[in-house]
């Protein structure tokens, strides 16, 4: 798909509006409420791979700090200093030590062979006691096609965690279709 189409369907009122992408995004509640309550190692990057407009971005730069928050995405239609423009499809972060990565390229169902690329990345540079939040699907064939690569590591899934905000809306925040992973 060309960049002009990705900017229509995604910006213009294509697939997905602008306000898709605020303050009840299930990337933003997650960082939001969430990610305080994991023990997530105190060095280490936070990526988020998909940024759409940067509310994400900016809740993870207040908790970890500017210079540990890295996102990647195709735009940066708000230029947000900590998204960098990165075809995800073709290329790689070059961070490679990670506490924390949210995998949100595209959707799962036409992009599900970006994410596992993306988780596969993630995984090998993940810090122990790091964490990757994936969809579902995605975990369950990388652990079907590298058995011995997942096998150190502890599966959260989101409906396990009893955060009232994370249940307002089940549906919208990805609660039955993502699970947080963490390496030991």
């Amino acid at each position: 798909m060309g960049y002009n189409k990705q900017w229509k369907d995604w910006f213009e009122g294509g697939e997905s509006m602008w306000s898709e992408y605020g303050y009840t995004y299930h990337s933003y509640q997650i960082a939001r409420h969430l990610l305080k309550t994991l023990d997530i190692p105190k060095t280490g990057d936070i990526i988020q791979l998909g940024t759409g407009i940067g509310t994400t971005i900016e809740e993870l730069c207040n908790q970890f700090g500017k210079e540990r928050v890295y996102g990647y995405d195709i735009f940066n239609p708000l230029q947000h200093p900590n998204i960098h423009s990165l075809d995800l499809s073709t290329d790689l972060p070059k961070n490679g030590y990670l506490a924390y990565t949210d995998i949100d390229v595209g959707s799962v169902s036409t992009h599900k062979n970006i994410r596992f690329n993306l988780f596969s990345w993630a995984w090998d540079y993940t810090i122990k006691g790091g964490y990757v939040l994936v969809n579902n699907s995605v975990l369950e064939e990388f652990e079907k096609k590298h058995p011995l690569v997942i096998r150190n590591s502890e599966r959260k899934p989101l409906n396990e965690y009893d955060i009232t905000q994370l249940w307002d809306n089940v549906h919208k925040n990805r609660l039955n279709t993502k699970t947080l992973i963490k390496k030991l």
